[in-house]
């Protein structure tokens, strides 16, 4: 039987470039990373209340499937260092 590999997935602005290859570095032995870009804002600009409304109506259907992981792995903000 091959083993299951775990998803970590995470939502995060498109004009965050450096949380991938930050990921691939810390995730947890085994893991892939999965990453959906959201959009519909403008960087150069502190998004206003429009803003924020077209970014939390941007579409997410890449990411609507949740990770199969047990409870000890699912951990926010967590650094598995050492692995599982």
């Amino acid at each position: 039987m091959t083993p299951k590999i775990m998803e970590v997935y995470g939502l995060v602005p498109f004009t965050n470039t450096n949380l991938g290859p930050g990921m691939v570095m810390i995730r947890p032995r085994g893991s892939t990373p999965h990453f959906h870009r959201l959009g519909n804002y403008n960087a150069d600009k502190i998004p206003a209340a429009e803003q924020m409304a077209g970014l939390g109506a941007s579409d997410i259907s890449g990411a609507e499937r949740p990770a199969e992981m047990t409870q000890e792995a699912y951990e926010m903000g967590r650094t598995f260092s050492e692995g599982l």
